[in-house]
């Protein structure tokens, strides 16, 4: 049967972000439902998407500080997106105690780093920097709500002399195994699969999480499944031959923070995936610029020729089918990572998709060896 493709009204219903917003994006974007034969990753989704900030939410704790410099914060806070079962879901919560009414799982995990802004930027947008870990709701929900938990710590208080890319996965190591040795038992009602992992950073960001899976790799543990997805990655974000199960995310109009996605899609190992999105700036990934993503000089950026939510519903929809694929095994999603398919709903956009290393294979009756695409 036919799959109904995700329109910007019902994206921003599934992140969360209500009936105003919603139609909000309408008076931007005439697009509606589109019908798409199968397979796609755009349908409803199966879980609604709970919400904690770890240290601030009631009954939650986050992370002690890992470094121990003077006038750094003592913990580190976390936005955390997770699948969420109640009575009107056919979804069962995870056996108590379960505090979050955490979904049964388990789940993989998605550990998120922000971008940076430092200087006269900090004040800029919609919100201060001291919250840009929040500022990823709209694509974090709407990934968490096909089932994985998305953890996106706080890294807004590594200043200048401290953004190191090794810095960030110094953070997102630490938020790793503080996961789960102790909040999983407890918070998360050991629902969080640790064995099935997606990395994702965002400019400066992108670097901490390669160099997160890079460690975390050395820690002796199985991964059933490792996949990264790098947006707008800086320099490259430090890409390498070593890294596997890879989406790059970048834009047209991203020209000023000195973002590489062809360069980190080029040095990445294969199965791996390029977007380029021709209208999408730097930070219309977050809620940090307006709706209509002028993001404009405040930001040190380009304004986007989208909107904010047509950047944002490329970024979920695309990350969605990386965990989709990876981690949860629906492996009829390879037609949107390898490009031979692009949403009805996302092709007024223009995308460019170009792809390597992914194994086609034959038909039923076809007896012949599969072999890798080009």
């Amino acid at each position: 049967m036919p799959e109904h493709t995700l329109s910007r009204r019902r994206f921003l219903e599934v992140a969360g972000l209500g009936t105003a917003a919603a139609l909000g994006a309408c008076a931007i974007s005439n697009t509606t439902a589109n019908i798409l034969p199968s397979p796609s990753p755009i349908l409803s989704t199966p879980f609604r998407a709970g919400k904690v900030i770890l240290g601030e939410s009631a009954g939650t704790t986050a992370m002690p500080q890992p470094f121990q410099a003077g006038g750094l914060p003592p913990q580190v806070l976390a936005a955390v997106y997770y699948p969420y079962a109640n009575g009107e879901d056919a979804t069962q919560p995870a056996p108590s105690p379960n505090p979050l009414r955490v979904a049964k799982g388990p789940f993989p995990v998605v550990l998120y780093a922000h971008a940076y802004r430092g200087g006269a930027f900090t004040d800029a947008g919609s919100h201060p920097a001291s919250r840009d870990f929040t500022s990823v709701e709209a694509m974090l929900r709407y990934v968490a709500s096909w089932g994985c938990v998305c953890v996106a710590p706080d890294l807004s208080w590594i200043e200048r002399e401290y953004v190191t890319f090794n810095s960030r996965a110094v953070v997102l190591g630490n938020y790793y195994t503080y996961l789960a040795d102790v909040l999983n038992g407890t918070l998360f009602a050991k629902q969080l699969d640790f064995s099935r992992m997606i990395l994702v950073g965002h400019s400066k960001g992108a670097a901490g999480a390669t160099n997160t899976g890079r460690v975390i790799s050395g820690f002796g543990h199985q991964f059933k499944s490792l996949s990264y997805c790098l947006i707008a990655p800086e320099s490259g974000g430090e890409s390498g031959a070593d890294l596997h199960n890879l989406l790059v995310l970048g834009g047209g109009r991203d020209i000023d923070q000195g973002a590489s996605p062809e360069f980190a899609f080029t040095a990445g190992g294969i199965p791996k995936t390029l977007v380029m999105i021709p209208g999408a700036n730097h930070f219309g990934y977050t809620d940090i610029c307006p709706p209509d993503n002028s993001c404009g000089r405040q930001l040190f950026d380009q304004n986007g020729a989208i909107s904010r939510a047509d950047q944002q519903q490329v970024g979920a929809e695309y990350l969605a089918a990386l965990v989709r694929y990876y981690a949860l095994g629906e492996t009829n999603l390879v037609s949107f990572l390898n490009g031979s398919v692009i949403p009805d709903s996302l092709k007024s956009l223009n995308l460019q998709v170009q792809a390597k290393g992914f194994i086609v294979h034959p038909e039923p009756q076809d007896t012949h060896t599969p072999v890798a695409q080009p």
